[in-house]
């Protein structure tokens, strides 16, 4: 689903800026941020928010409500996270 906003991560801001040799203070969020991006629902399980990012190759994933509100973020280190505490054997 795609949002009406953007994201800024550490990946912007290396290959827009640093690598790209630009000067950050002339460089606005607007200028770097990936948009528009694919957002997931509360509802989805972290199967499917896994394979979500890791599709579209991406480490963060806003969370949209069916209003498209922004409700949060998730990541691949709190999935990771997750599946640590409910145990390797068990499945996403």
């Amino acid at each position: 689903m795609t949002a009406l906003y953007g994201i800024v991560t550490t990946t912007d801001i290396c290959d827009k800026i640093a690598a790209a040799e630009q000067d950050p203070a002339s460089i606005t969020v607007a200028d770097i941020m990936t948009s528009p991006i694919v957002c997931a629902r509360p509802g989805w399980c972290l199967r499917q928010t896994a394979e979500t990012m890791a599709e579209m190759r991406i480490h963060h994933l806003p969370v949209e409500d069916e209003r498209r509100t922004l409700v949060g973020l998730i990541s691949t280190t709190d999935i990771f996270l997750a599946v640590d505490e409910s145990g390797w054997e068990a499945k996403l």
